[in-house]
């Protein structure tokens, strides 16, 4: 854990700021000082796969994710989750069923493949619900990407929520597989639903 230390220096001037020389007796460059507290502090989220275990910062909520890749199926996309002891921590890997050469409500799957998902680059995504796809189309608000984007990226159109989520046929009492996406704060985040619809 590391302890951050705030010091306040300068002084204002006719709406401006002033700082001055380091201290002779504490060694403390003020300019420094300003200069690391304008820097912006890192990304949530970072730039590539975080490393396990590693510290994070919670997004928002008891569950923070960060996502990577393009797989139309959220789950099937590299997954990392900020837990509640602030450790990214990887999400398990998705299982992929037979998939249909055409993504169809009502194509056969089997009991096995149950809770499993296919997508498309059209952003047709189906959940196997032990006998059959039920298949969703993107989200219907056109500010919505048409594939999901990746939690911890960046938005511009604050409080857009996305529904990504599909309810497999017979486990509605369950909740849907899938999250929906939200604009928060300048970011994509994703958020899980729980019970029925």
């Amino acid at each position: 854990m590391r302890a951050l230390l705030f010091l306040a220096v300068g002084a204002a001037s006719c709406g401006g700021r002033t700082t001055e020389p380091a201290s002779a007796e504490t060694g403390i460059d003020a300019s420094a000082v300003e200069a690391a507290a304008d820097t912006p502090p890192p990304p949530v989220c970072p730039a590539t796969p975080p490393t396990v275990l590693s510290a994070c910062t919670p997004l928002s909520g008891p569950e923070s994710f960060c996502s990577y890749g393009d797989d139309p199926v959220q789950g099937c996309r590299e997954v990392y989750v900020c837990t509640v002891d602030h450790i990214f921590e990887k999400g398990r890997p998705c299982s992929v069923p037979t998939c249909p050469t055409v993504l169809v409500d009502g194509a056969p799957c089997t009991r096995e493949e149950a809770f499993q998902q296919c997508g498309s680059a059209s952003g047709t995504r189906c959940v196997c619900g032990g006998t059959e796809f039920r298949c969703k189309g993107p989200p219907g608000d056109p500010r919505c990407p048409t594939l999901s984007p990746n939690s911890g990226a960046k938005c511009a159109v604050e409080g857009v929520s996305c529904d990504y989520t599909i309810y497999p046929p017979g486990w509605a009492d369950v909740g849907p597989v899938g999250f929906v996406v939200d604009c928060k704060s300048g970011l994509w985040q994703w958020r899980r639903i729980r019970g029925g619809p």
